[in-house]
């Protein structure tokens, strides 16, 4: 029988599989970096509520993922189907539209779908776009062009330009932190999910309410970190 074999036997056999041996508590700590796992360790009393709370924060980012993803996805979309309906399908590359940051970025991500061989659709721009990119959509830089114009038509009630772009911009440093598997758990994580129903609701209330049924945000945040046995 292989090591590994062993272990998940170990594992299924363990009455309680939250508690860990001093040596694999240490192996793991190890393996996952003493930088990264300190940052848990200085808010425990040792190495194994640590981890419990690295444990809840994975189970946390993987609750956020869902609705973060319908939040991304359809706001990118919604606002390429107004855009293009008013400038036309490539009105990301218009220099009358977008700043020279902004038309960069979609020639770069135009660049990298012909290094892939694919074919540029538009769709396949829409979907290289950073979060960043969409959410830079809603500064004030653009108060004055496509929101006045155009984007304010996408959100029933209609919000305060300032006021959305900050939730979205706060939204972005949380999606962000989830893919680069940064700690989340000491944010307000509630006002996180609140603020994201909120704008999700204001431009599909569809696309919110089909998240909020499949979500486990609220199943996971009650868990707390002693009560997250699976991620």
């Amino acid at each position: 029988m292989g090591a590994y074999t062993t272990h998940i036997t170990h594992l299924m056999m363990n009455d309680n599989p939250l508690v860990w041996s001093d040596r694999e508590v240490t192996a793991i700590e190890l393996a996952l970096s003493t930088d990264r796992f300190g940052r848990y360790l200085a808010q425990a009393s040792d190495k194994s509520e640590a981890l419990a709370y690295y444990r809840w924060n994975v189970a946390l980012s993987g609750a956020f993922y869902g609705p973060l993803q319908c939040l991304e996805v359809g706001l990118r979309n919604v606002v390429h189907h107004r855009l293009a309906a008013a400038y036309g399908d490539s009105w990301y590359l218009l220099p009358s539209l977008l700043s020279g940051r902004d038309q960069q970025a979609a020639r770069e991500a135009i660049e990298k779908i012909e290094r892939t061989g694919k074919v540029v659709t538009p769709g396949r721009v829409v979907a290289e776009l950073s979060f960043g990119f969409w959410v830079g959509l809603f500064a004030n830089v653009y108060d004055q062009s496509i929101w006045r114009t155009d984007l304010f038509r996408l959100f029933t009630p209609r919000p305060q330009r300032g006021d959305l772009y900050d939730k979205l911009d706060r939204l972005r440093t949380l999606r962000n932190r989830i893919a680069h598997h940064e700690p989340i758990y000491q944010r307000k994580l509630m006002d996180d999910y609140e603020r994201l129903c909120e704008v999700l609701r204001s431009f599909s209330p569809e696309l919110c309410e089909w998240s909020k049924y499949h979500s486990r945000v609220f199943d996971v945040l009650g868990d707390g970190p002693t009560g997250a046995e699976r991620f």
